[in-house]
């Protein structure tokens, strides 16, 4: 088992970010087409909406995902790489909550990065909290 790198890690989590940001993108304007009202409330501050509502997506989103196909998200899925458990043979509901509750916050994200290249570690803090890692499943394409 190879542990994944730094850029790898960080094109799935554009690839996953990049999904949920349409998504939320759709139900915003899903919302302002269907409720006139709601598009007046919140019209000004429209984009930190957008943000707040992806990062909830994203976390909703990731954990299930990752908990339902066993470590793989869509972007790890397309970067051939998955979270696994140092435990058990599947990742838990717990271990995939505590890792994406961190990561649905940018700035926690980013100092995450910051000390992945600092102590030049691929496990990341949040790795080391749910107690996972991340690992190559196959030939590498990046």
């Amino acid at each position: 088992m190879k542990i994944v790198g730094f850029q790898k890690r960080i094109i799935a989590y554009l690839i996953d970010q990049l999904i949920c940001f349409g998504i939320s993108t759709g139900i915003y304007f899903a919302l302002a087409i269907n409720f006139p009202s709601f598009w007046g409330i919140v019209h000004i501050g429209s984009f930190f909406w957008i943000i707040v509502m992806e990062s909830f997506i994203y976390f909703i989103l990731m954990t299930f995902t990752s908990l339902i196909f066993n470590g793989y998200t869509f972007g790890t899925l397309i970067c051939r790489y998955k979270n696994i458990s140092l435990k058990s043979d599947r990742i838990s509901f717990r271990q995939t909550t505590l890792k994406y509750c961190f990561e649905m916050f940018h700035v926690a994200v980013i100092l995450n990065c910051v000390y992945m290249l600092v102590k030049h570690n691929s496990n990341t803090i949040f790795d080391q909290l749910s107690e996972t890692i991340v690992v190559s499943t196959s030939k590498d394409i990046f």
